[in-house]
């Protein structure tokens, strides 16, 4: 990985220098490259993304209407990958007793150390993302980087049926999380 956090290509450079990170290796990476950013204190991986348009939300559900333009006026960096139980561990130790376990924290279906931390309350979720030195993002930025450019109902396109091809739920998860990235 050394060798090829230096390799011309930027996704073979952005992809060794993201594993060194998470082995804690330091290595920087600038954020022009694949707009992957590394913290080096927590290792987590940030995506930049860009300021821009889109439409937010959807004529599915009430609660999602009606459909208007937003305009994300600031890019901002965005965790690549939700926060895992590893991740989330380092800062229950740094917090102490200040900070109590997540709810599913002692569930072997759960707390895989690479597998997402659940069972957080969002007082709880804003208190790690200030740890690590973020925020959460808000409810317009979360759309906006889900939706990544598209105005379809998924990020994918419109057919639900392809869903088990780009993500764990219910129907594939075999009713635990899957570690992040796979």
């Amino acid at each position: 990985c050394r060798r090829l956090a230096d390799a011309t290509d930027p996704e073979t450079r952005g992809f060794a220098r993201e594993i060194l990170a998470r082995l804690g290796i330091a290595v920087r990476v600038e954020p022009a490259e694949r707009g992957v950013v590394v913290d080096e204190r927590t290792g987590i991986s940030f995506v930049a993304i860009a300021a821009g348009e889109f439409q937010m939300g959807s004529d599915r559900y009430d609660w999602e209407k009606p459909v208007h333009r937003v305009r994300i006026t600031h890019g901002f960096l965005l965790g690549k990958y939700p926060v895992t139980n590893a991740q989330y561990g380092r800062f229950l130790e740094a917090a102490g007793k200040s900070v109590q376990k997540p709810k599913y924290w002692d569930d072997r279906r759960f707390n895989e150390p690479k597998q997402p931390v659940v069972g957080v309350s969002w007082d709880e979720a804003r208190a790690y993302c200030e740890w690590a030195g973020g925020r959460l993002p808000t409810e317009a930025e979360w759309e906006y980087a889900c939706r990544a450019g598209t105005t379809t109902e998924y990020s994918f396109g419109d057919d639900a049926k392809l869903l088990d091809e780009y993500a764990w739920f219910d129907k594939n998860s075999g009713g635990q999380t899957q570690p992040v990235g796979a």
